[in-house]
């Protein structure tokens, strides 16, 4: 009997008198140009990677954080147009959701309201299939033309026009990888000698311009990592064992730089050494901010305790020292006044103030832990 009156008493009107009622389909518009403190986060999801997404997060919130999501298929790549408030994703799929027919594609969203808009085919199931990185899939400068590293092991770029919305070409890059835009309709590669080969589009999508520069990266003993900072059409990528290696093509040719080394001899003994992946960004005003681990053992490069250093390129020093609350995989920076670091920490965001290193908040607890965080993009 006392049972039924507490049930009676739970599922009673009165119980459910403060809990609104909703609307279904209930969905928000988003502002056409995102405040600075957004980014856009890669969930890879690797338990289940056709269902992988991105999602939309305001790191400046407190509350309502979460702003939309939608999906990238199969190690998706992103690109994010400013001129067009429109996301990229490049994606694959198959015709019998894991295993048939492969069609690889460019799916368009509006900024706005995150719907698709329309779709690219990509022929030739090139699009490489790989963690992803940054350098996968760039827009040029002017954000004419997409461009999509392929691997197949073959190396090479599939040029999409994003005006006229089709395939423009394949640029080939034998023994490279991953695509770095500067200038207007331009780019270059990494190559396995070392070299840096770099390229110049016309208004067609055609390779007009080529050229190879001497070897530089000492891939056998000290390698860069394959994720720069760039600023001013300066490009700053540090190497495994804590150099900095500067690429400047802010001029006719790549002009390549004098690596300086961003740790002292006496950190080098206590095995600092930069994180491998997404790991390197720059603020609005030129700082550089590089996520750093002190590592167990020479050869490795992720785990350990975590920090970022700030760098005055200009000076060539360190300007600040950030202890991290928790250990961290992969940093960005956001744009403005105010610029905030943002780093993947297991399945949440740490979020700091980038000039103090004061920490302003922990984002996350909403996912499993499957969630395979990935990559943040801020909104340049």
């Amino acid at each position: 009997m006392l049972f039924s009156l507490l049930m009676l008493s739970i599922f009673s009107a009165g119980a459910f008198a403060q809990v609104p009622l909703d609307t279904i389909p209930n969905s928000r518009t988003l502002p056409e140009e995102y405040p600075d403190s957004w980014v856009v986060v890669q969930d890879l999801n690797y338990p289940t990677m056709v269902l992988g997404s991105y999602i939309i997060i305001d790191v400046a919130a407190k509350t309502d954080q979460v702003k939309g999501q939608f999906q990238g298929a199969q190690f998706a790549g992103f690109a994010w147009s400013k001129k067009r408030a429109e996301f990229y994703v490049a994606e694959s799929y198959y015709a019998n959701v894991g295993y048939g027919q492969r069609s690889d594609l460019v799916t368009i969203y509006e900024q706005v309201n995150l719907r698709p808009t329309g779709r690219i085919s990509l022929p030739g199931n090139k699009r490489a299939f790989m963690t992803p990185r940054s350098a996968m899939t760039r827009l040029t400068g002017n954000e004419r033309f997409l461009l999509l590293f392929n691997f197949t092991p073959a190396a090479s770029v599939t040029v999409v026009d994003m005006e006229q919305r089709i395939v423009a070409g394949e640029v080939q890059i034998p023994g490279c990888t991953f695509i770095y835009p500067y200038a207007e309709q331009s780019f270059f590669t990494l190559c396995g000698d070392g070299s840096l080969a770099h390229f110049a589009l016309n208004a067609a999508g055609n390779v007009i311009e080529e050229g190879l520069t001497d070897p530089f990266n000492d891939i056998d003993h000290d390698a860069m990592y394959m994720t720069p900072g760039i600023f001013s059409q300066i490009f700053y990528f540090p190497t495994h064992l804590g150099k900095l290696q500067t690429v400047d093509l802010s001029g006719d040719a790549p002009e390549i730089l004098p690596s300086w080394s961003l740790i002292s001899a006496e950190e080098e003994r206590d095995r600092w050494r930069p994180v491998k992946r997404e790991t390197v960004d720059v603020d609005r005003f030129g700082t550089l901010y590089i996520l750093m681990h002190r590592v167990e053992k020479d050869g490795s490069h992720i785990g350990g305790t975590s920090e970022v250093w700030s760098f005055d390129p200009a000076t060539q020093e360190r300007i600040g020292r950030i202890g991290l609350r928790k250990d961290a995989s992969a940093l960005a920076v956001t744009r403005g006044d105010s610029p905030r670091l943002v780093l993947i920490s297991g399945n949440g965001f740490g979020v700091y103030d980038a000039k103090t290193g004061e920490f302003i908040q922990e984002i996350g607890g909403w996912w499993e832990d499957a969630t395979t965080f990935q990559l943040i993009h801020t909104n340049r």
